[in-house]
């Protein structure tokens, strides 16, 4: 789980390997996922925090979009680029959350963010970000995959390769605006609580300083 991470984060770690017979097995995991509404554990190469327990609500071609189940209780969605996914986990644990989460209707509505179903890319997702003023939480992996750092803030502009996002850090204060490549996006989280209640508190708290900062940003 990744619980408790304040702001922008730098995290060191070992890369996870990767295969053919992984992603096959994966592909098959996804379906299962998403067709009986199947919780299971994602592996992603995330050095640190990296692995996830939820239930996949769409799957496409580049990424799957998974709902999140950390503690039996729904927290938030996350979209997750397959090609920074290792492996999977369904088990006997699995087997016994599932019949935990079935039993208290957790699994009655998956569909959390309805627009997400038509969402199929990183581009025209980070895009709708701008369109729609959504601040996400992303983690972007670099060295190798050997590093990986967490941002949180509004996205300010978005195209083909990259997108800019304004960054707060754990104080409570504004940082910069990153400038970042899709291909190093391990994962962007949306609607936890955690993510949720730090953005309300810096729309509430920081808006006059994001002012400043969107009238000084060039695209």
């Amino acid at each position: 789980m990744f619980v408790g991470v304040l702001g922008r984060r730098i995290i060191g770690g070992i890369r996870r390997p990767r295969g053919r017979k992984f992603k096959m097995g994966l592909s098959e995991k996804y379906r299962k996922s998403l067709e009986l509404k199947w919780a299971l554990r994602l592996k992603t190469a995330i050095p640190e925090w990296g692995n996830f327990d939820g239930v996949v609500t769409h799957n496409n071609k580049s990424m799957v979009v998974f709902r999140e189940f950390p503690e039996f209780a729904a927290d938030g969605v996350l979209i997750l680029p397959k090609k920074h996914i290792c492996g999977y986990r369904d088990s006997g644990f699995e087997r016994c959350a599932n019949a935990i989460l079935r039993d208290g209707g957790a699994l009655d509505d998956l569909c959390a963010i309805p627009w997400l179903d038509q969402i199929e890319s990183l581009p025209q997702l980070f895009q709708e970000f701008v369109t729609r003023d959504v601040w996400p939480g992303v983690e972007v992996v670099f060295d190798d995959g050997d590093q990986s750092a967490y941002y949180i803030g509004p996205v300010l502009s978005a195209d083909d390769r990259g997108f800019a996002l304004c960054c707060y850090d754990s104080n409570g204060k504004w940082e910069k605006v990153y400038r970042l490549e899709y291909q190093e996006v391990a994962r962007v989280t949306l609607g936890d609580n955690y993510t949720t209640e730090f953005n309300r508190y810096m729309r509430k708290h920081g808006a006059d300083q994001l002012e400043k900062i969107r009238g000084r940003f060039e695209p």
